[in-house]
């Protein structure tokens, strides 16, 4: 009988691209914001978060006579989403208010956006514990602010969605 040379698919990916990124293997790094609550109190209690990276969601047309091409239009971020765990006293509530108050005044005037825009991070960790890579997302600011679903018939963590919006996404790669 002949030993085989061949390789199992996950001996070759590890060769090709290395450790896998596990799904569970993140954080989230929040900003500072003027009169709310320490973000390292907050970044805990994250659970789940979404977001994506530049696309291209409607590409231009170019007709020429019976012809219809197409070529790249306009870059868009989509927004992403945080789901936090509602905690007891209500610390995320408290620096979320502040952050609002940042974008509109006591007054009800809309501020500047460099006044309310922040900067965040979300770091890939490995499983050694190491930050491997981070995305930094500039501009960003709450759009859609807690909606608590509350019920006597679940037994589980009052949990909240977040909206944030984001003008720019840039990936580092710490892995080398």
């Amino acid at each position: 009988m002949q030993k085989s040379n061949t390789m199992g698919i996950s001996s070759i990916s590890r060769q090709i691209i290395g450790e896998p990124q596990r799904n569970y293997l993140w954080e989230v790094k929040l900003p500072s914001i003027s009169g709310g609550v320490d973000p390292k109190r907050i970044e805990p209690l994250a659970q789940d978060l979404v977001f994506g990276d530049y696309s291209i969601n409607t590409p231009g047309q170019l007709r020429i006579g019976s012809l219809l091409s197409f070529y790249a239009g306009l870059l868009t971020i989509p927004t992403f989403q945080i789901i936090f765990i509602v905690p007891n006293p209500n610390i995320l509530a408290d620096y979320l208010n502040a952050w609002k108050l940042l974008i509109v005044g006591e007054d009800g005037l809309f501020s500047v956006k460099s006044k309310y825009q922040k900067l965040l991070h979300v770091n890939f960790i490995n499983t050694q514990g190491e930050i491997s890579g981070t995305y930094k997302l500039t501009g960003c600011f709450p759009t859609i602010f807690p909606i608590y679903n509350l019920a006597y018939s679940a037994s589980k963590l009052a949990t909240v969605r977040i909206v944030f919006a984001t003008d720019k996404i840039e990936y580092t790669d710490l892995s080398t």
